[in-house]
């Protein structure tokens, strides 16, 4: 279909309309443009519902459309939640209801299913939503649980007309776990399927376009990237003396500084390096000279954790010293073995005494007033401290996560994760225009970067499997106009064909 096609099926009279959207071919454009146009039309305060699953996403929609009177953002989650409170006995939940924000929880995939089995057994309840949301956009749909899908289901059972967009070659996340819907039957539950395909992104770099057209559907048949045909926007590097193979670590061997600094020099404009895993950033960072900082995104997950331990060790001074150097590790470079050691030396019992030590070790001065108070409070303290003024030879990477914990010990109501979650929705994190920044492959997810390097393109993060090639093409395809691919010369992902 061509582009105009796809806008009027988005605003078609069709109950459900799904778009399949490659990566670059303007997706979000034309459900923001959907959004628009569909909310000139309605009256008596009705608004259009533009449903996503990260917060990053909604923040997307909200830079194009502003705070638009008739569109309403939500993610799915908070939406569910909104649904429960409204009808909690008839959503068969206790009151008053708590979202625990805690990581791998759990609670907010069992809120999708109460919310789900609401609409679906309160025709009512799913008629109201209905008429106030005659017009339903779900972003990203590839990676709904079943119990999201099946919201929508019941929203277009009741009149709202759904238009779902997604791209299964793009379907990178499990939320807790969980299981995602199933893309080809979503599709054919539709009444209309309108495929994005003219790779928009690309409109400078017409031959990475192409090229990433074709690696679509090479790793869409988990074949190999299309070498022979890459053009010179496109580089291959091997690496050697780079360690670990399954760069889940910190540390990283010299060969990536050796490989990467000059890489990085060469290019002019904003530079995204994309990491698998989250610690490996700290290597990557470190390998660079620190030059380019890392990129947390709107989720701190470090932060929920060291909050839970926090709230464990209440009262016991050596557990929760234990907390806040473990927070520091967490966040930061020079929080060596020696550093936790001597640390936790002059705490004995979790009381302070410097015994014969002459010289305060590092974090000792930061980690005193624990021993006399320790509460979850003290360590957001710790955190604020660490943040503002860190030891010598201690350097803060994660300052977001500290900040996030920092907020907990500035409020007294003892509820860390919101406390976590409504700073983190406040300061809407966002990318500084033409900043360079290490991030990892899922915060990179609907974000482009002039030029990407893809480091560790190893066998464990990419192997021959459909996670593997689906991890590579969302990597790949977030550059604009080069895109540069870092392997170990001894294990390096099928997928580059690196051998001979």
């Amino acid at each position: 279909m061509t582009d105009g096609e796809v806008a009027a099926a988005l605003l078609s009279d069709a109950g459900t309309v799904v778009v399949e959207a490659a990566a670059g071919t303007g997706k979000t454009h034309r459900a923001a443009e959907a959004a628009v146009a569909c909310a000139s039309t309605l009256t008596g305060g009705r608004e259009v519902l533009l449903l996503a699953h990260t917060n990053a996403a909604i923040d997307e929609f909200r830079q194009r459309l502003g705070n638009h009177h008739a569109v309403r953002y939500e993610t799915l989650d908070s939406f569910a939640l909104s649904l429960v409170k409204a009808h909690p006995a008839a959503s068969g939940l206790t009151t008053p209801i708590v979202p625990d924000y805690t990581p791998r929880s759990g609670w907010f995939p069992g809120l999708t299913v109460a919310a789900a089995a609401l609409l679906q057994h309160a025709p009512g309840v799913a008629r109201q939503v209905a008429l106030h949301h005659p017009f339903v956009l779900l972003d990203e749909h590839q990676d709904a649980r079943p119990s999201q899908h099946l919201i929508a289901e019941c929203l277009r059972d009741a009149g709202a007309r759904i238009r779902i967009l997604g791209d299964p070659m793009q379907a990178i996340f499990e939320f807790d776990g969980d299981s995602v819907v199933d893309w080809e039957s979503v599709k054919n539950g539709a009444d209309l399927v309108a495929p994005l395909s003219t790779p928009h992104r690309w409109t400078g770099a017409p031959a990475l376009g192409e090229w990433l057209v074709a690696a679509r559907d090479a790793l869409a048949r988990c074949d190999p990237l299309p070498r022979a045909h890459a053009p010179a926007s496109v580089g291959f590097h091997c690496m050697t003396g780079v360690g670990n193979a399954y760069p889940r670590g910190r540390r990283s061997g010299p060969g990536l500084g050796v490989t990467l600094g000059p890489l990085l020099r060469s290019l002019r404009g904003q530079v995204g390096i994309l990491v698998p895993y989250r610690d490996s950033a700290f290597g990557v960072r470190g390998a660079i000279g620190r030059r380019v900082g890392i990129y947390e995104g709107h989720d701190v997950p470090i932060a929920h954790e060291s909050a839970d331990a926090a709230a464990a060790a209440s009262g016991n001074a050596e557990r929760m010293i234990e907390v806040a150097i473990a927070l520091a590790e967490a966040t930061c470079t020079g929080v060596t073995t020696k550093v936790r050691t001597d640390a936790e030396a002059c705490f004995p019992g979790g009381r302070f005494d410097m015994g014969r030590r002459r010289v305060v070790p590092p974090l000792v001065e930061l980690l005193k007033p624990l021993a006399l108070e320790p509460t979850v409070r003290q360590v957001g303290r710790f955190a604020a401290g660490l943040r503002a003024n860190p030891p010598d030879d201690i350097k803060v990477d994660l300052r977001e996560s500290l900040d996030a914990m920092a907020h907990v010990g500035a409020r007294d109501d003892g509820d860390q994760h919101t406390a976590i979650v409504d700073y983190m929705r406040r300061r809407r994190i966002a990318s500084p225009a033409g900043q360079s920044q290490i991030l990892t492959i899922h915060k990179a997810k609907g974000r482009a970067f002039d030029h990407v390097i893809i480091v560790h393109c190893s066998a464990g993060p990419f192997p021959d499997t459909e996670a593997g090639c689906r991890l590579l093409y969302v990597a790949i395809t977030r550059a604009r106009q080069s895109v540069h691919l870092l392997a170990s010369d001894t294990h390096p992902s099928p997928l580059l064909r690196l051998a001979g």
